[in-house]
């Protein structure tokens, strides 16, 4: 099943068929989790990025290497299903709903679905990176 995802300009939501640069940038970090590729992975945050967990904060990019250090021991395959979108000029709001299979460290394969807010900035040269993400989106308990 193709992802779709909705793009919202202020107040009026379209629908979209064509992937733009921030969707890009979402789409080839989860291609990195799923290679278990940490450096690839990293390169898509800010210097300052944070994660969002509820076991957890992460600042900075070497902090956010060892929040991935971890997670890759699981074997994560990450699949995006939906996407929402609120942008700016230079910040944009992503909504995913996602699927997420692994091994856990019992060595049982598990599967579960959620959904993450990732706010992306955009860079000087025009790229765009993770400012700040919450995995496991509005279902964090704070």
């Amino acid at each position: 099943m193709a992802a779709t995802h909705t793009i919202c300009k202020l107040s009026m939501c379209i629908q979209k068929k064509t992937h733009n640069a921030s969707l890009s940038t979402v789409k080839a970090l989860c291609s990195a989790i799923n290679r278990g590729d940490i450096d690839a992975a990293i390169n898509f945050y800010e210097p300052d990025a944070t994660i969002i967990s509820e076991s957890r904060t992460a600042r900075g990019l070497e902090s956010i290497r060892g929040v991935f250090k971890k997670f890759l021991r699981i074997k994560p395959n990450i699949i995006i299903r939906h996407e929402s979108l609120i942008e700016d000029d230079d910040f944009i709001i992503c909504c995913f709903l996602w699927e997420l299979s692994g091994i856990s460290i019992n060595g049982s394969r598990f599967n579960l679905e959620g959904n993450s807010i990732d706010v992306l900035r955009k860079q000087s040269n025009g790229e765009w990176r993770i400012a700040i993400e919450a995995p496991w989106g509005a279902s964090i308990s704070i």
